[in-house]
């Protein structure tokens, strides 16, 4: 049983460490706009819900139209947490009336990397870095169950070790 639940807070533990990986990664990308980040309206949000179920917004994408000095490009939001509610999976769909990313916005981006932007609200978040501390406390309670758990099976092991007879003399051993 207790085999069981380190496995779980081991799945549990790889989960929130992805999550610190990709949180830490948007909080550098974060200050790194801030610092030299040009900034500029967008319009036209369309959202790309990879997944439905609650919690699974590290899949979920969004795009916009932003105003660059050589014209309109669309570029894909970073660090984007959209309210996915009654959209379609797997499918582009127009930010809907009262989105974050609905109507006109504001987006900050890197002039020398167009991958590299984010919107006003996105860039504050991650600015504050509160999804990672969350994310790195998840991490931690799931490391600890992980070695609670395992803890008493190896203790169980190394004794189960020690009491058995250790096999000397030559070759197999033969009955």
């Amino acid at each position: 049983m207790l085999l069981v639940v380190a496995l779980l807070a081991a799945c549990g533990l790889v989960a929130a460490l992805t999550m610190v990986y990709t949180d830490a990664r948007d909080h550098t990308l974060a200050r790194q706009l801030q610092a030299t980040g040009i900034t500029t309206t967008a319009h036209d949000g369309q959202i790309r819900p990879d997944c439905q179920s609650k919690g699974c917004s590290e899949n979920d994408r969004v795009r916009v139209t932003a105003d660059l000095p050589d014209g309109p490009r669309v570029l894909e939001l970073r660090g984007v947490y959209p309210d996915i509610g009654g959209l379609p999976t797997e499918k582009w769909s127009n930010a809907p009336a009262g989105n974050q990313y609905a109507g006109e916005l504001s987006v900050t981006y890197d002039p020398t990397n167009l991958a590299h932007v984010m919107e006003a609200a996105d860039l504050r978040r991650n600015l504050q870095g509160s999804d990672l501390h969350g994310d790195q406390i998840a991490a931690a309670f799931c490391a600890a169950v992980a070695l609670l758990a395992l803890t008493p099976s190896a203790l169980g092991l190394l004794s189960d070790a020690r009491r058995r007879p250790a096999h000397r003399g030559r070759g197999p051993h033969r009955n």
